[in-house]
């Protein structure tokens, strides 16, 4: 069971990277071992060769909803509509300038646009009434309503 909503974005929220190295077992952040050459999952503690790991897209923004305003980070393929690009391009051509226009850009596609967010039935709770407030904190963006 997922919960979709629609949300305003108000700002996009700076960042190091709008990418970062996943575990292509349960998508989690990774820590790569540079004289290893491997990566560690944080999450299943799974082992892959640095070279394998795959970069995933991480968007985060501040959002209006039902009269309030919340924190919310977007990852994964869905991005890579928004991006125009798949994660592993984008992270492999990025350097100062095209962070600093890839998030003027950003700003400039989003900031009062309308999306429908996913959020996942892991942050839903069965049996009190759904909170949007809560959940909102990790997210799927689904699509760009204009």
């Amino acid at each position: 069971m997922t919960t979709t909503i629609t949300v305003t974005p108000l700002q996009v929220l700076p960042c190091q990277s709008y990418t970062f190295p996943s575990c292509s077992v349960c998508y989690a952040k990774v820590t790569v071992q540079s004289l290893s050459l491997t990566a560690v999952c944080s999450r299943c503690r799974a082992i892959h060769n640095s070279a394998d790991v795959e970069p995933r897209y991480r968007l985060s923004m501040l959002v209006a909803h039902a009269e309030s305003i919340q924190r919310v980070t977007a990852f994964g393929g869905s991005l890579s509509r928004l991006f125009g690009v798949d994660a592993r391009t984008f992270a492999g051509s990025q350097d100062c300038a095209d962070h600093k226009n890839a998030t003027a850009a950003l700003s400039h596609i989003l900031v009062g646009s309308r999306l429908s967010i996913t959020i996942p039935s892991r942050y839903v709770k069965r049996k009190q009434v759904f909170d949007p407030q809560k959940a909102l904190k990790r997210c799927k963006l689904d699509q760009m309503l204009l």
